[in-house]
């Protein structure tokens, strides 16, 4: 529940400044690009979470990663509303 949960926290947090960021008309597909691609990885993370298979110690790299690149895609998206 505590990895389903920070997946939450990550999404939430994104999602408003999203909003606030891309407020204009004429960037409002940009806005709903960069939530749909939140939305999909965070789903994902989510989706890992729950699934037996990806606790064993095989598996466990993957969904670390998975985690790791639901991050770094926060920073990404951050730097390119810091750009624009």
């Amino acid at each position: 529940m505590d990895y389903g949960g920070i997946t939450g926290l990550v999404f939430g947090t994104m999602y408003a400044v999203f909003h606030y960021c891309f407020a204009c008309n004429e960037v409002f597909y940009i806005r709903m690009i960069c939530v749909g691609i939140m939305l999909v990885g965070s789903i994902a993370c989510f989706s890992v979470t729950f699934i037996k298979v990806f606790d064993s110690p095989k598996y466990r790299p993957v969904r670390a990663g998975m985690f790791i690149g639901l991050g770094v895609s926060t920073v990404v998206f951050v730097t390119y509303i810091g750009v624009a």
